[in-house]
């Protein structure tokens, strides 16, 4: 396995821990500044991190294409 797939993955599970701590959160934080956070912070980290992992996987997608030229 390439260190970027590793890579990959750790982020992968990474952000699933911190999706579930969100979750909690929300359960027991429930008021305007929490609604703030969400909209000024957490969304923006939700399409970042989503993206970055897209990126990732594309990229995973090309080192083993061309390891598959090179053979």
């Amino acid at each position: 396995m390439s260190s970027s797939r590793v890579g990959n993955e750790q982020l992968e599970d990474a952000w699933r821990s911190l999706e579930l701590q969100w979750q909690a959160t929300c359960e027991l934080w429930q008021d305007p500044v929490r609604d703030a956070f969400e909209r000024e912070f957490w969304q923006e980290w939700k399409r970042t991190v989503t993206q970055a992992l897209r990126g990732m996987e594309d990229l995973n997608s090309v080192i083993r294409s061309a390891r598959r030229a090179v053979r």
